[in-house]
């Protein structure tokens, strides 16, 4: 049986994610890649010397799912770089301190 989840995923209309086989694509890790930019931008309005952790990413609303890891490499503004990928996934995606995000082979 063809299911529409996976339709709507082959189409490229987003990534649908259900409870029991949730597999995030490259495409989610760079989307959250992106958001974790955004909310940094926030924290750093408020905190301009500070320096960016998780904790502080989660506390202004940030959630990954469950199978996308995201790492925080240098967490001051000047120097920014987040690392994010999904497992399973084929690539390593790096965000730097402009907001861009590069996708590296494994």
């Amino acid at each position: 049986m063809f299911r529409v989840a996976s339709f709507l995923v082959v189409l490229g209309l987003g990534t649908v994610c259900e409870a029991n086989d949730a597999v995030p694509s490259n495409s989610a890790v760079s989307r959250n890649l992106k958001t974790a930019y955004e909310i940094a931008m926030t924290v750093f309005t408020d905190d301009p010397a500070g320096t960016l952790t998780r904790e502080g990413l989660e506390s202004y609303g940030f959630r990954s799912p469950k199978n996308v890891t995201i790492h925080i490499v240098e967490g001051r503004k000047d120097r920014l770089k987040i690392v994010g990928r999904s497992v399973p996934g084929n690539a390593i995606y790096v965000l730097d301190k402009n907001g861009e995000v590069k996708a590296h082979s494994r």
